[in-house]
């Protein structure tokens, strides 16, 4: 699979062409860009939130990370059995919700 452009990731907007441009801080090509489809305060949204990619999914991969090792390894209180096999219902549930947008971030698709 291959890997994303590295991050962090900017936004800029080119007045000479009407369009945000969405990547790397050192003159690359943008990964993205607008067309001037909508309107400006919707488009700057939409680019901060493309530029954010890079960081959300790190984000998604920390916290599924740990939620999946809590999931594993329980939560270990003696004598609240009912209340540790909740805790881990919601951590698998939150495990597989999360690792679904961390597979479509990198790889485009849900699986």
């Amino acid at each position: 699979m291959a890997e994303h452009t590295p991050g962090p990731w900017i936004y800029v907007w080119r007045e000479d062409r009407l369009q945000w441009r969405i990547g790397p801080d050192n003159g690359d090509m943008p990964v993205a860009v607008t067309f001037n489809q909508w309107p400006k305060d919707l488009e700057l949204a939409n680019a901060r939130l493309i530029a954010a990619a890079p960081k959300l999914l790190e984000a998604c991969n920390t916290v599924y990370s740990n939620l999946h090792q809590a999931a594993n390894g329980g939560l270990k209180e003696p004598g609240k059995n009912e209340r540790v096999r909740a805790h881990k219902q919601v951590e698998r549930r939150c495990c597989d919700i999360l690792i679904d947008a961390i597979r479509q971030a990198e790889e485009g698709k849900e699986k």
